[in-house]
């Protein structure tokens, strides 16, 4: 999604011109942008003692400084860095703070890693207060010379949640003795494929102007994609600066609507009269958004419940809502493309087991993956019957369902086999005209996990602790941030609602934790196949991979992208699925 405001004189229409953006596509190319910058001569005294240790190794790629300019003696601290008035919905987010405590501070200079222990926290929020994500401790600490020890805290979000076009960076913290200064807070839009764009659609070179004595606009942008499909363009208008694109316009033409292929010079004419009669503003833009394909999103209708006689199926370009009639009467499916990727993890990943040995892996059919695991309430309108032990609380029925063998879910025989008509599986064929959905294989449900993501954590982060791990919290429900409390708080313990943390860059929830997820394939120590591996020809057991509420000790290991579990074919209340189905039928 690309936003591009106009400027141009006209009796009906005043617009300026000036490229910018808003989420959906990459916001930036390459690096970050500058949100603001505040105190410019204290920023320069600061910047001028900072270690290149601490800089960024491309210093100008990351200009998006604002310098707060803050200090004074602190005991506890809690201050709102910026309130950023930016809608950065589906992009990668990092804001880093660099703090210093002068020389003269005994405490720190003594021990540079009092900070360590979850004593500054920094923190993204909502403009009113909800929780995005924060992270505790300190990534960096370096002496800073006469000016004292400088630290450094960052905040990584892999993927904006929506409805945050205000929100706020806070930093939170204590100590016992001496001075803490703060001032440089970098805020950056790294590059990346973003939830609504998982094969890389990017629309960039926006540009619009009116025509001399006209209604009529002209507008044009690139529209890039490597795997080359068609898309569907839709085009938004604000009178506001871009603060919302509330007017519902119909008159363009031109390369816009459904069937829109790449290119770099691409048109649109818009006849603005006809849309905003009489409208005079100087604050005009225009945004344009690309989904690739018009059927990103496979949605089968299940409200019908168990004794329906067929399951509508239908197809969309844009997201559905996240709300709770995509929970639990509708089932909703992201298409993922094909692709390679290692599989597998490397040697120095913490927390990795010796049968994750990496190697290349190509999918070379595109897929669609369920963006949920199956709730209570999608298994019950399917099964009639709810084995879960969280049926507590109003949410129960957004929760993943639980107790469900292999056999139950699928059933028949793999690989090769069709699952048996009495299951899950089969239910749902029979209910839709035979479409496919089956359970992913063990190759495609780490290519969708990983989202083109490199580390143990599909939010692009490494595990700091095999046990309670910060960076998991964040991504999904495990026993340390939730599960263990599910004997004395069975509504709010053990499982989450699907949904409610953060999403991976191909739009899916709830990849690490919640429940085990089945897979089709046996298991086997040794992974088998490198194109399109379908796992091994028999075995004892089946393959499970995410993690779950209910793994004990070491449990941040068992939810990392590439942990391979195994499970006999049998129902457990850590083990639960999601679908699949192949995007050729």
């Amino acid at each position: 999604m690309k936003t591009a405001s106009l400027f141009a004189i006209c009796a009906c229409l005043i617009v300026y011109v000036c490229a910018t953006c808003a989420g959906g596509a990459n916001l930036v190319t390459n690096g970050s942008f500058e949100i603001e910058s505040t105190n410019a001569a204290w920023a320069a005294n600061w910047h001028g003692t900072m270690p290149a240790s601490m800089m960024r190794t491309n210093t100008a790629a990351y200009a998006g400084l604002w310098s707060m300019g803050c200090q004074g003696g602190i005991d506890d601290f809690a201050h709102v860095l910026q309130i950023c008035p930016h809608d950065l919905v589906g992009q990668r987010v990092r804001a880093t703070c660099w703090m210093m405590s002068p020389s003269n501070n005994p405490a720190l200079a003594a021990h540079p890693d009092w900070f360590a222990n979850n004593s500054a926290i920094l923190k993204f929020e909502s403009a009113a207060g909800a929780l995005i994500q924060e992270t505790y401790g300190i990534k960096d600490v370096s002496a800073g010379g006469a000016r004292g020890i400088w630290i450094c805290l960052t905040n990584d979000v892999a993927s904006f949640p929506a409805g945050m076009a205000n929100f706020k960076v806070v930093l939170l913290g204590s100590m016992t003795s001496g001075l803490i200064y703060y001032d440089d807070v970098q805020l950056e839009v790294l590059s990346g494929p973003s939830p609504s764009n998982p094969v890389g659609v990017t629309v960039t070179n926006v540009t619009a102007h009116q025509q001399l004595d006209s209604a009529l606009v002209d507008i044009s942008y690139a529209l890039l994609n490597p795997s080359g499909d068609l898309h569907t363009v839709t085009i938004g208008v604000s009178t506001n600066a871009g603060a919302t694109y509330a007017w519902t316009c119909t008159n363009f033409s031109g390369d816009v609507g459904a069937g829109v292929s790449t290119g770099a010079a691409k048109q649109v004419v818009w006849f603005a009269a006809g849309d905003m009669p009489g409208t005079i503003t100087t604050h005009a833009r225009v945004q344009v958004m690309a989904m690739a394909g018009t059927n990103n999103y496979c949605i089968i209708d299940v409200a019908g419940g168990p004794n329906a006689t067929n399951y509508p199926v239908s197809y969309q370009a844009a997201a559905p809502p996240q709300n709770d009639e995509h929970k639990k009467t509708k089932i909703v499916l992201r298409k993922m493309p094909s692709g390679s990727f290692v599989m597998g993890s490397p040697s120095n990943e913490l927390g990795r087991f010796d049968d994750e040995t990496q190697h290349n892996v190509t999918l070379t059919k595109a897929f669609y993956m369920g963006m949920y695991e199956i709730t209570q309430a999608q298994y019950s309108n399917v099964m009639g019957s709810n084995p879960s032990y969280f049926k507590q609380g109003v949410n129960a029925p957004k929760r993943p369902v639980q107790n469900v063998s292999w056999s139950t879910v699928r059933g028949g025989t793999w690989p090769g086999g069709a699952p048996a008509s009495t299951n899950f599986m089969g239910k749902l064929r029979a209910k839709t005209g035979a479409l496919a959905f089956d359970l992913p294989t063990e190759a495609q449900w780490e290519y969708a996990c990983r989202a083109s993501t490199t580390k143990a954590l599909n939010n692009n982060t490494n595990l700091q602790n095999t046990q309670q791990d910060p960076n998991l919290n964040v991504v999904g429900r495990y026993w340390w941030n939730g599960g263990n409390n599910y004997a004395a708080d069975p509504v709010n313990g053990g499982t989450a609602a699907c949904g409610l943390y953060l999403v991976n860059q191909w739009g899916l929830y709830d990849m690490h934790g919640n429940v085990y997820e089945w897979c089709l394939d046996w298991f086997n120590a040794s992974y088998t196949g490198t194109v399109d591996p379908p796992g091994p020809s028999g075995g004892t057991d089946r393959v499970i991979r995410g993690g779950s509420w209910n793994a004990q000790g070491e449990s941040a290991r068992y939810c990392r992208s590439a942990a391979r579990l195994y499970r006999a074919n049998e129902a457990d209340d850590g083990v639960g699925f999601r679908l699949v189905l192949p995007a050729d039928q």
